[in-house]
């Protein structure tokens, strides 16, 4: 499952290479062709998506992690 982690992250650490090495997130995929997408430069706030088997309650527990989300595909829908 795709997820996509918030994260707040402050220069120097504001790089997907700090982010990636944040002991929680080792265990997910990181996916790097999405990279660390800054969302609120103002609040230093970035977004990373992740596959894999991810505990939310615990990424929460993390000082940098501000919310954990689902990925999902929007589309129109045809009417029939």
């Amino acid at each position: 499952m795709r997820s996509l982690i918030t994260l707040e992250l402050h220069a120097p650490d504001d790089s997907l290479e700090y982010a990636s090495s944040l002991p929680v997130l080792k265990d997910l995929q990181i996916d790097t062709a999405y990279g660390l997408v800054p969302i609120s430069p103002k609040r230093h706030l970035f977004v990373l998506r992740v596959e894999g088997d991810l505990d939310r309650d615990k990424l929460l527990c993390v000082p940098q992690v501000k919310g954990v989300h689902g990925d999902v595909n929007v589309s129109a829908i045809e009417p029939d």
